[in-house]
């Protein structure tokens, strides 16, 4: 290629000048790290190699033009420090040998599959555009939009170290808006600071430099994380083997609000452990509004399970639609300790199990240590999504509700229940994979002593789960719980329920001319009259409904098949018969606006969900009693409020918990149906 004489900087033709007339940039011959490109470098025979505008543990990012485009971009080099260098004037990248190579070769890969999913976001205004991707000199690159204006760090500064809330919450919504999608496509940033969000001369805010600390391995961890922003980053990104997740990048996000209203960044979440004395944000600045101190302290909180599971949770709070506790407080209502009876049911030893209140069986005291008199380890398969973000979400869940349990039964505060332990070994099967893996063990006599059985085919559950488990349902008060009280198999305990829903899409029906409707005959009609081009109403063949109004559903123009979820989402239906647990896809589709209204002509209100049993398969008594009395907690309070509070999925079972699920977790949805609740 012909020699080219540009500016490393506004890459103009400037000849032989050792100072660009245009921009002023002196003309370096040499970066300022021996290792990094020399300007004027010419990549794919295509980029033009400038000035060095960032580098850190993982690589260098140049300011470079698309000789094709004419067009300035900003391209990042993969160059973990302390695993290749590079000889100085030379392009080619020399790996270390052995363990380090590899691991190189390992990050070059995850690097080119980050740049692969952040090419995604395209048309996301919050996230910085990646044009392409490509290997060279041993090493990979990636090619980004240049993005001009001020980092947040240096915007911060300048005004004096800290924002007003309005600019503050602006920007945070911006970054929680990308961060959605980033989430989405299963990507944890794991670096966000006010070093990595740009404010660009045309009043965006673009979330950069993406998942840095994502290129490690799961095994190496610790060594990568090194470059992790003190005050920014939470506990678990110090460990090695951490689980980590959305949450994570939840803390950086507190952590940068907090900083962003107070002129303080947080103090290092590892000391905070030590000991917290992480001022309130009210406490530096009494003008700033209460309700962000539980907000901003929630996202910082040092458990991970106690903060925003999500950038909607997060954003809902930050804008007034969700009220949250600070983490002491709602840590003090997960954990509220409760005193444990034990019933006894008939020659044939029943059990049931009482958790203080949840409960409220009204028994005599029992010695509890009479019927489970040694240690005891319950073996718990329990299934999980074939999507990794989810699986790794519930189970986070799952571990959170057996720490409460195991708390619970080793508390000395009130009626301690047992002398011996109960350890509840949790097996994580993909729902998939669920029913042939207990099919298997069923074959093997190697059945767990808890299982999901409703996942299963009716006479399999029957034959496999013992009867014992429907004496806990028997005995809880129903005033408190919603149950069904009738047609239901005695061989399992569900733990939720789920409800016939209808959802409207109010861009077709902005007069509310569904709303209201008192039959399935009605909704069709009205349906109807909106059609317009659109299909009039479709329903899921699953929902529980009678045949014969699915019948006329389809008379009138409607769909009853697997694709009428698929129909409502893309916007080619003017209303949806469905679950309540599909509420979670619903709002996560591209529909613009939904209402929700409960339908009339449904053949039950409410159908049992998760449900679980205990193996029917000979063993020892105690290991029996203790796997009936590790199943009951999943209706306790405790675990009712951590499976269902922030976590969509199924309708709780616990009244109580309902409670909070309609009027906190979902009082923007309309919900209040659900209270009408017929056993």
């Amino acid at each position: 290629m012909e020699n080219i004489n540009l500016c490393i900087s506004c890459f103009k033709n400037i000849g032989n000048a050792t100072v660009c007339p245009y921009c002023g940039a002196e003309q370096k011959t040499k970066p300022k790290e021996a290792f990094h490109l020399y300007p004027k470098t010419i990549l794919k025979n295509r980029y033009y190699i400038g000035e060095v505008i960032g580098y850190g543990g993982f690589g260098v990012t140049y300011k470079a033009l698309d000789m094709r485009l004419n067009e300035t971009v900003a391209i990042k080099e993969y160059f973990p420090a302390g695993f290749v260098n590079r000889v100085p004037g030379e392009t080619e990248v020399i790996k270390f040998p052995g363990e380090k190579g590899e691991r190189f070769e390992e990050g070059k890969e995850k690097f080119l599959n980050e740049a692969r999913n952040t090419a995604k976001f395209s048309d996301n205004p919050n996230i910085v555009n990646v044009y392409d991707f490509f290997e060279a000199n041993n090493t990979a690159y990636m090619v980004m939009e240049y993005l001009e204006g001020i980092l947040l760090k240096d915007y911060i500064r300048q005004n004096g170290g800290k924002l007003d809330v309005k600019t503050s919450l602006e920007i945070i919504n911006k970054v929680l808006d990308g961060l959605k999608e980033v989430h989405k496509a299963g990507i944890i940033h794991r670096d966000i600071s006010p070093d990595n969000i740009m404010l660009t001369t045309d009043n965006k805010v673009k979330l950069f430099d993406f998942g840095a600390a994502r290129f490690s391995s799961t095994e190496q961890e610790s060594t990568y994380s090194i470059i992790i922003k003190q005050g920014y980053a939470p506990p678990e990104q110090y460990r090695s083997k951490s689980k980590q997740g959305p949450y994570t990048d939840i803390y950086a996000v507190g952590a940068m609000l907090y900083s962003m209203l107070t002129g303080k960044i947080p103090e290092e979440s590892v000391d905070r452990q030590i000991e917290d004395t992480l001022p309130l944000p009210s406490e530096l600045d009494p003008t700033l509004p209460k309700y962000l101190d539980s907000v901003v302290m929630k996202a910082l909180s040092l458990k991970s399970e106690l903060r925003f599971q999500n950038t909607e949770q997060f954003k809902e709070a930050l804008n007034g639609n969700r009220v949250v506790l600070m983490p002491a407080e709602e840590l003090k209502k997960r954990q509220k300790k409760r005193s444990i009876a034990f019933a006894v049911i008939g020659a044939v030893i029943a059990v049931c199990i009482c958790v203080g209140s949840v409960f409220k069986i009204v028994t005599d005291d029992i010695d509890l240590n009479h019927y489970i008199k040694e240690d005891a380890v319950v073996e718990m398969w329990v299934p999980v999504s074939d999507d990794t973000e989810k699986s790794e979400k519930q189970k986070s869940i799952y571990d959170e509700i057996y720490k409460e349990f195991a708390q619970q039964l080793t508390s000395d505060e009130g009626h301690k229940p047992l002398d011996a332990e109960i350890n509840v070994n949790i097996t994580y099967i993909p729902e998939s994979e669920y029913a042939q893996a207990i099919a298997d063990a069923e074959k093997d006599k190697t059945l767990p002593d808890i299982f999901r059985s409703d996942l299963l085919d009716d006479d399999v559950k029957n034959e496999i789960s013992c009867e014992q488990v429907d004496w806990i349902k028997k005995k809880i008060i129903k005033k408190d719980y919603v149950l069904y009280d009738n047609d239901f198999s005695p061989y399992g305990l569900p733990i939720s329920v789920d409800a016939a829903t209808m959802y409207i899409n109010k861009k077709y029906d902005a007069d509310n001319i569904l709303s209201g409707a008192s039959s399935v005959d009605s909704i069709t009609s009205k349906a109807d009259s909106l059609k317009n081009g659109i299909i009039p109403i479709v329903v899921n063949p699953d929902c529980n409904i009678f045949d014969s109004d699915k019948e006329k559903i389809i008379a009138a123009n409607g769909v009853a098949d697997g694709n009428a979820f698929e129909l409502f989402s893309d916007g080619k239906a003017a209303c949806y018969i469905g679950k309540i647990s599909e509420l979670p896809k619903i709002k996560e589709s591209s529909l613009s606006w939904y209402e929700l209204e409960y339908p009339i002509g449904v053949k039950e209100k409410y159908e049992a969900a998760e449900v679980w049993s205990v193996s029917a398969e000979n063993r020892d008594s105690t290991t029996d009693y203790a796997a009936l009395y590790a199943l009951s907690w999943l209706l306790s309070e405790d675990a009712q409020e951590t499976m269902y509070i922030d976590n969509d999925s199924y309708v709780p079972l616990n009244k109580n918990v309902l409670d909070v699920y309609i009027n906190e977790t979902h009082k923007n949805d309309s919900l209040s149906y659900l209270k009408d609740i017929s056993l």
